[in-house]
């Protein structure tokens, strides 16, 4: 019994720690593989700590202090990881979003239950967590949107489907972003003010603006590829954020693999990649001609059209070296995992995935 004691206080304190690690990383940005691996080790850690209270104390366990709201912060997680792992494609963002932020008040509600012989710690390192989320999720958000006064300057009909939005604003060129990642904008138009979705930007850093291309896909979306929105609409950023970025590239040689509108961060990874002076090309996997976004842009590089569905010995005829190259892949749920499957049966050692439905 004090075996199963010690692993259940244990795994109950680690599992509130990597918690507190999983916020941090949501607060800078860092929704990576350690970002999933993280989550899954902390609610592994808290299910074993659950189980080793019960098998101690049975029913009584509700006797011990503050345990209904650990409790009620372990439904949530229930919640917040089945929201994500099993129905997350059929979710409007902002519903998948609102749930995703019940993890701040699971964290809350746990914190009395969690007994330590380092109470100072502990209260530190809530501190210091909540400082970061204050700091990530609003403060720096709001000195950006101060320092630069981002505003729509145009909106251009990319396809009947695709537009493309562009940023400008005070000294521009200095807002710092890599090519490949995303920003969550809010645009302050009374019809859309209270909605925040994430986009890549299809532009290089640098320019005197960002552009953001956005292909309608729902509610939202749509009110944007309609032209719903009036030039001059200011917009806030919450972001840089991905790690969908050249510095993760290890090898000489890259293909990048598009499918539909995933080619938006691509557009600029392929620009980038050739300023580092890398063997990049692009393979584009797009329904039909008339959906091809970027066709003038992206005549100066090595890129490669199929019109349909991208298959495995199609890939293989269009990059022969594909085993000896990095892949980055970019497009609908379906074409990653084909994509990623395909990947792995070359033998490719390296596979970075942009999940744009997200």
């Amino acid at each position: 019994m004090k075996e199963i004691l010690l692993v259940g206080k244990f795994t109950g304190l680690s599992g509130a720690i990597l918690l507190l690690v999983q916020l941090l990383l949501i607060s800078w940005g860092k929704k990576t593989k350690l970002h999933k691996i993280n989550g899954k080790i902390a609610f592994t850690f808290i299910l074993v700590h659950v189980a080793s209270m019960f098998y101690i104390y049975g029913l009584s366990v509700s006797k011990i202090d503050d345990v209904l709201e650990a409790f009620i912060a372990l439904l949530l997680l229930i919640l917040i990881i089945f929201t994500s792992v099993f129905i997350r494609n059929k979710l409007k963002y902002e519903i998948w979003y609102s749930i995703h932020l019940l993890t701040y008040l699971a964290v809350l509600l746990a914190f009395s239950h969690q007994k330590t012989p380092f109470p100072v710690f502990w209260k530190s390192l809530y501190i210091f967590t909540f400082a970061n989320i204050f700091y990530f999720k609003f403060l720096k958000i709001v000195i950006n949107f101060v320092r630069h006064k981002f505003k729509i300057e145009k909106i251009v009909q990319e396809t009947s489907s695709t537009v493309s939005v562009y940023i400008t604003g005070n000294n521009i060129d200095k807002f710092v972003y890599e090519p490949g990642q995303y920003v969550v904008i809010r645009f302050l138009d009374k019809n859309l003010f209270w909605q925040a979705h994430p986009f890549s930007f299809s532009s290089m850093p640098g320019n005197t603006y960002l552009r953001l291309t956005i292909k309608n896909s729902g509610d939202f979306t749509s009110q944007l590829v309609t032209c719903h929105l009036t030039l001059g609409t200011y917009v806030v950023l919450d972001g840089p954020h991905g790690n969908f970025i050249t510095s993760q590239s290890k090898l000489n040689k890259i293909l990048l693999l598009a499918g539909g509108v995933g080619v938006t961060p691509l557009r600029a990874l392929i620009e980038q990649f050739n300023i580092l002076k890398k063997d990049v090309m692009m393979v584009y996997a797009i329904k039909n001609k008339d959906e091809i976004l970027f066709a003038q842009e992206l005549i100066k590089y090595k890129v490669k059209y199929v019109m349909g569905h991208l298959q495995k010995d199609n890939l293989k005829e269009l990059v022969p070296d594909i085993a000896s190259r990095e892949v980055y892949i970019c497009g609908p749920e379906g074409f990653n995992q084909s994509m990623k499957q395909y990947a792995r049966e070359f033998g490719v050692k390296y596979t970075h995935l942009e999940e744009f439905s997200t």
